[in-house]
């Protein structure tokens, strides 16, 4: 007879079906006597953890991670569409970034120039006013003052003087007071928001303060599919999904919801899919406003206090945010009100003659971007000429601005994903930047060809920007500046525009960071970045590797050293500036350049075959490895509003910007594949053993049945396993239940499915008698039969 018992301990036959997922017993429908000696083992083991693949992910302890971050635009002309073509300076679409031309010269390097001689205006000038006449390269100017040109019916005023001289500037800067960007664009300079708010010490009664946003990315424990852990991370970054506190799980973000917790917010804005973290709104002012004699309006329509949102340019950005971070969390002292205070936008005069010189110490040149209304709602009592085309009828906003058409705009990106990459084999982050889309028609009324498509615009401004052309004065190559300056600002505002506004992330790891580190680091939490809340680099690397995102496969370098944030360049500076945080950009490679070499060039031939009639031959282009061309005039062959061919898609008045369609919008993939488990096993222990004890901690003495690997695969359902420990009582043992019990390495308890089953082998000892003699009535048998045999 057999010596071994086997009993399938399966949870879906338990008393306690409803207790602790680790744990369970299985009731015996007699008593089982152990004897001491007998064997106890696993035969077989199927531990219910649903997912549990080479392509899931466990997550053993709920996660909540606290994201810091910020928004921002670039340096880049913010078109918005207005209802009429009327003429190149302001076709069917229009700049709405402002920055009065005299406080945008703070975009340039802050040195003086020693000789005296200002280089930095004249350099500076040339961006504000613009350098190109609407003349063709053969026609004279005048000294003093520039030639109108005629099309048609049209009288056009030219862009810019000879770089600020006196005479008639009749320019885009002195008409609609604001930098020439429908000329050349800017810098691409990433600029943070900021608001502006009352201070009554400070000088004006204004400061810059900045706008830091936060955000719970929560990951219950349990195991996810890669792509679904993926997705539940970038639904809370975009606002898909809310985590609902009272119930401990997430709710779809519908439209009744947000009509719900957004009514008292905003009516224009309510019940929209606009207000998501990543995606939120900013006030426009009127297009009459002039950021450098006007007060910022801090009261809405409705006369209560609110705030104005302005963007920082990233050098003056840094200073104020590191004082925040390194000195106070707010400006006490006038000096250090000084750094944080609206100088410029509080009556003071714009002469520039009427200000401190520029190597004054209380120059207080702080670039900063307003968003502007696209169209004119009064008349020109602020010095700027009144649009034309404000009595049309498409209006974005409401020109009255009030009730339910309040003038606000959106800031944000809509490209953002985070998800697992197939080709790379990682995690990526892409898109914290918004990409271009190209419009429906360019400048000119030409339709694109690649319309609503997401582009980068390669960008080659006017040849004489900077004024090595003969329209006015030329930087003299003897200056302290000299040509080498002038070739960096060229390069700056020739940087490719990859992205118009976006996300920088402050702090990935905000709850690590203030848990493991030393929060008096930081004199205000909410711009410390990761690494400002540790000594070391070593520790907060060790940190570091506790996060989600180290879990995901991203390295503390990749989303915290400064060498990966990016940077951005005042026109002549010759150092970069770092900016402040974490984003992303569109990688731009060389593999078009044979596809923009010589795509403007601007020759128009009539070419007449022998025996034949005349045609009309253009856009030639040359598919070389050859550098994009200058164009050496203001873009335009002589009709409006289609322009030649080969300058079809642009979106300047000089600067060539040729749109390519890229097919990926940019970001990071992770150096590392992602941790599936931190654990590689399971332990499991019963009741039936020696030395059990119900409630076990780390560094206690398991009695164990079984190491289940997690790799041992068998399904998506069930993780199947054989044990080759025996365990052997020591003493007897009566059994009417049997308990079972699964851990991790840690001692802490998993999160298993319902139906997990343990089939135990209990293998009892041999009964082996006390003695070799054989028992008194076998003895007497065996004489009796002795006896017989002898007869």
């Amino acid at each position: 007879m057999s010596n071994t018992i086997y009993i399938d301990s399966n949870k879906a036959n338990c008393i306690n079906q409803e207790g602790d997922e680790n744990q369970w017993t299985y009731k015996l429908n007699t008593e089982l006597l152990l004897p001491k000696g007998s064997e106890i083992s696993v035969q077989n083991a199927f531990i219910n953890k649903k997912g549990i693949t080479g392509g899931s992910i466990e997550i053993e302890e709920d996660i909540v991670e606290t994201v810091s971050y910020t928004f921002y635009i670039t340096d880049t002309p913010q078109f918005k569409p207005v209802n009429e073509y009327v003429k190149p300076l302001r076709p069917f679409f229009r700049s709405t970034i402002h920055c009065a031309g005299g406080t945008y010269r703070g975009m340039f390097s802050s040195d003086p120039d020693t000789t005296g001689a200002d280089v930095i205006k004249e350099a500076a000038n040339r961006v504000v006013y613009g350098t190109n006449p609407l003349v063709n390269l053969n026609a004279s100017p005048t000294a003093g003052a520039r030639p109108q040109a005629t099309f048609g019916k049209i009288t056009i005023p030219p862009l810019g003087d000879a770089g600020g001289v006196s005479g008639a500037k009749a320019t885009y800067s002195d008409t609609f007071k604001n930098p020439g960007f429908a000329e050349n664009g800017g810098s691409g300079m990433i600029c943070p928001m900021m608001n502006v708010q009352t201070h009554g010490s400070a000088t004006g009664g204004q400061i810059f303060e900045p706008v830091i946003k936060k955000i719970d990315i929560r990951v219950p424990k349990g195991v996810y599919g890669i792509g679904e852990l993926g997705q539940l991370i970038e639904d809370q970054f975009t606002g898909v999904k809310v985590y609902d506190a009272a119930t401990n799980t997430f709710k779809n973000d519908t439209m009744l919801r947000r009509e719900e917790d957004l009514a008292a917010d905003d009516d224009y804005f309510d019940g929209q899919p606009y207000n998501r973290p990543f995606m939120t709104k900013t006030k426009l002012v009127d297009r009459s406003f002039r950021s450098d004699i006007d007060t910022v309006g801090l009261v809405d329509d409705f006369g209560n206090a609110t705030e104005q949102q302005v963007f920082m340019n990233m050098r003056d950005y840094r200073t104020m945010v590191e004082f925040l971070r390194d000195t106070a969390s707010t400006p006490s002292t006038s000096d250090e009100l000084d750094l944080f205070a609206v100088k410029w936008a509080q009556g003071i005069v714009s002469d520039d003659g009427s200000r401190d010189p520029d190597n004054h110490p209380n120059r207080y040149i702080k670039p900063f971007f307003m968003l502007r209304y696209e169209l004119d709602v009064g008349g020109g009592s602020r010095g700027n000429t009144v649009d034309t085309d404000e009595a049309f009828g498409y209006d974005l906003h409401g020109v009255l601005g009030i009730g339910v058409n309040k003038k606000e705009s959106l800031i944000g990106t809509t490209n953002f994903s985070f998800k697992y990459d197939t080709e790379k084999n990682g995690f990526s982050i892409n898109g914290l930047h918004n990409v271009f889309k190209n419009p429906s028609h360019d400048r000119f009324a030409n339709a694109n060809s690649t319309a609503g498509q997401d582009v980068v615009y390669y960008k080659k401004a006017t040849y004489g920007v900077f004024g090595e052309d003969n329209y006015g004065a030329t930087l003299s190559s003897t200056s302290t500046t000299g040509w080498s300056n002038l070739r960096r600002r060229r390069a700056v505002l020739n940087r490719p525009e990859t992205r118009d506004m976006g996300i920088m992330i402050i702090n990935w790891a905000r709850t690590t960071a203030e848990s493991d580190g030393d929060t008096s680091r930081v004199k205000t939490t909410d711009v410390g970045r990761f690494q400002d809340f540790f000594e070391t680099k070593k520790d907060a690397k060790k940190s570091w590797e506790k996060t989600l995102w180290h879990r995901l496969g991203f390295d503390y370098e990749q989303l915290n050293d400064q060498n990966n944030y990016g940077i951005s360049k005042n026109y002549d500076s010759t150092g970069n500036i770092i900016n402040y945080g974490f984003t992303t950009d569109v990688e731009v490679d060389n593999s078009v350049i044979k596809s923009i070499s010589t795509l403007t060039n601007p020759l128009n031939a009539t070419y007449t075959p022998t025996g034949g009639t005349a045609i009309q031959v253009g856009g030639f282009q040359m598919f070389q490895n050859t550098p994009m061309a200058h164009t050496l005039d203001w873009i335009n062959n002589g009709t409006l509003p289609a322009a030649s061919g080969s300058y079809g898609g642009n979106r300047y008045t000089g600067a060539l910007a040729i749109p390519v369609v890229i097919s990926d919008v940019g970001g990071i993939v992770a150096s590392r594949l992602p941790t599936l488990s931190s654990f590689a096993y399971y332990l499991l222990t019963s009741d039936v053993l020696d030395n059990y004890k119900d409630n076990v901690k780390r560094g206690d003495i398991l009695p164990l049945l079984s190491v289940i690997p997690k790799s041992s695969l068998s399904n998506e359902d069930f993780i199947a396993s054989q044990s080759d420990i025996v365990q052997v009582l020591s003493q007897d043992k009566v059994v009417n239940k049997i308990k079972i019990a699964v851990y991790n390495p840690d001692m802490t308890v998993p999160t298993l499915d319902p139906n997990s089953s343990v089939v135990l082998k209990i293998t009892l000892p041999n009964k082996t008698p006390s003695s070799l003699l054989p028992p008194p009535e076998q003895k007497a048998i065996a004489q009796s039969q002795a006896s017989l045999v002898g007869v």
